[in-house]
């Protein structure tokens, strides 16, 4: 497995906040209460793309997608 396919399997913090719909501090959380494994590569943590995927599917939405949605209109400057 080249390099390349290793960076899609694997994230740092700062990727998987642009990529996902979590906070750093929403991600530091879930890792220091254990319900996403990470670990420390040159300083970063790691986390694994399907641990993560896993954890955004297995959570109920309801209320939480319209935060998200509220939060994301608001940083486009746009009304919802």
């Amino acid at each position: 497995m080249g390099m390349k396919q290793n960076a899609l399997l694997f994230l740092d913090l700062r990727r998987a906040k642009q990529e996902y719909p979590l906070s750093r501090r929403k991600l530091q959380l879930l890792i220091k209460d254990g319900r996403l494994p990470a670990f420390r590569l040159d300083g970063k943590l790691i986390l694994k793309r399907s641990d993560l995927e896993r954890i955004l599917t297995a959570a109920p939405v309801g209320a939480d997608l319209d935060k998200i949605v509220d939060s994301v209109m608001s940083e486009l400057g746009a009304d919802r």
